[in-house]
């Protein structure tokens, strides 16, 4: 990866907080430079169209490339390769400093509120997204390879060896509560041990209730320091399940805070990554989002 890129983990608070978070963040970011923040910019409907188009404007005006994930449906979302009609999807989102947004990635394994949907009317249900799509990055003249992991879809390493995932940088951007980043980090080193990937880059957003922390901050890239070919197998394959908490269900909770809130209490997640996900479920396909996108 090119030096000049920035990890920003943001608040898990309102939406307005959040944005202008995002946006302040952006006084230490010179023009040329790329963003990638921590899960989630906006949830509901009204918000995620006011994110979109807040950061549409803040990378043209400040010539920077920005990477986001938002809830989205509708012509926000016609980018997305794959998509289903009329779904609504947690949207891995770019917008460049030229002017340009893609959807080049949406996340596969939403939480079970996002599933579910707010109780009010303008946070609708997401749909989870069938496919783990390659993304080519242009980097100040340096094509790289990246998969975007949102959230739990950590878990869909084990969908596949580690020469199918193969690419340059994973990236991991989450809101997951504490103890969960560190399964997630050392996930993180398995894939670049085993020759999936050479770097790999996790943002985790921050929350606290009180005193106590939830969501612990985690503004992290590592180079293993060479390229080394991808192993055909796992090694260990059981040992990422090992790190799971699978829950399954739809719960309306107020919003995404309190889903979180829920989780960290809940006893039998002891710090491993929540994913809900049903033991049986259909492995996610490889893909390609088609477009070079030129940063």
């Amino acid at each position: 990866m090119p030096a000049a890129f920035h990890l920003i983990a943001l608040p898990v608070a309102s939406e307005a907080a959040t944005l202008q978070a995002a946006l302040d963040a952006l006084t230490e970011v010179e023009p040329g430079e790329a963003v990638f923040y921590s899960e989630t910019l906006a949830w509901s409907a009204d918000g995620a169209g006011v994110a979109y188009a807040r950061m549409v404007r803040a990378a043209r005006e400040r010539e920077v490339n920005l990477f986001a994930t938002l809830s989205l449906g509708g012509e926000l979302l016609e980018d997305l390769p794959g998509r289903g009609p009329g779904a609504r999807h947690h949207a891995m989102v770019v917008f460049t400093r030229h002017g340009d947004v893609h959807v080049p990635q949406a996340k596969c394994l939403p939480d079970a509120v996002e599933l579910a949907g707010a109780p009010a009317a303008e946070t609708p249900p997401v749909l989870p997204y069938g496919r783990t799509n390659l993304v080519r990055l242009d980097m100040e003249e340096q094509l790289i390879e990246v998969r975007f992991l949102i959230g739990a879809d950590i878990a869909l390493l084990a969908d596949h060896p580690p020469a199918a995932l193969s690419c340059d940088v994973l990236v991991s951007l989450a809101r997951l509560p504490h103890g969960a980043d560190t399964q997630v980090r050392a996930t993180l080193a398995d894939a670049r041990a085993t020759g999936l990937c050479a770097t790999t880059v996790q943002v985790n957003g921050i929350f606290a209730r009180g005193d106590r922390p939830v969501c612990v901050k985690v503004e992290e890239a590592v180079d293993h320091g060479r390229v080394i070919a991808a192993r055909p197998r796992w090694p260990t394959p059981a040992r990422l399940e090992r790190r799971l908490y699978r829950y399954g269900g739809r719960r309306r909770d107020a919003d995404g805070a309190t889903a979180i809130d829920r989780l960290d209490r809940d006893p039998k997640r002891a710090g491993r990554i929540p994913t809900c996900r049903p033991p049986r479920a259909a492995k996610i396909v490889l893909g390609r989002y088609p477009i070079t996108i030129v940063l």
